[in-house]
């Protein structure tokens, strides 16, 4: 087992905070992904540029989840009950283009999800990995990163089982 050592405590300990702040900015990406998306769902239900079985088939949420959004938003829905419903009608081409920017805004949320889960997987691998190399408390580490202590000891713990599982 290696030997505790300041210099590499420091090294271990700035790596992890580095990490910590790319995840930070991927969430924060994911955010504003996720907030661009949501605007532009809300923006083409209320101005009745698609459908909104279409709109929940190019994006990440279901026909539900789609409804919410809009409901929280305060977009009045198609059909209120007890009431008669005009079916609006959709132009092909208006419905086409709120699709296409619902598919691009779709695609940067997942790219940005992405993004954020290796880099918390990344961080967590290196938070394990120091710790097992005994170059910081498990304490030291977790006030580096965004996990607790005993978070990165159950790791640690496990990395040691699955290494001894593959040595015998």
């Amino acid at each position: 087992m290696p030997t505790y050592d300041p210099t590499t405590e420091a090294r271990a300990v700035r790596e992890l905070k580095r990490q910590r702040a790319k995840l930070s900015a991927d969430k924060d990406a994911v955010t504003a992904a996720r907030d661009a998306l949501q605007e532009a769902i809300v923006r083409h239900l209320r101005e009745r540029n698609a459908p909104p079985g279409e709109v929940s088939d190019h994006t990440p949420y279901d026909r539900n989840h789609v409804g919410v959004i809009a409901r929280n938003a305060g977009v009045k829905p198609l059909r209120v009950k007890g009431q008669p419903s005009e079916v609006p009608v959709y132009d092909p081409d208006v419905v086409a283009a709120a699709l296409a920017e619902l598919d691009r805004l779709t695609t940067d949320f997942t790219k940005a999800e992405e993004r954020e889960s290796k880099t918390h997987a990344a961080l967590q691998a290196a938070a394990t990995q120091h710790y097992l190399d005994n170059h910081a408390s498990a304490q030291t580490l977790a006030d580096a990163s965004e996990f607790d202590r005993n978070t990165i000891m159950r790791w640690g713990r496990e990395a040691r089982k699955k290494a001894a599982a593959g040595a015998s």
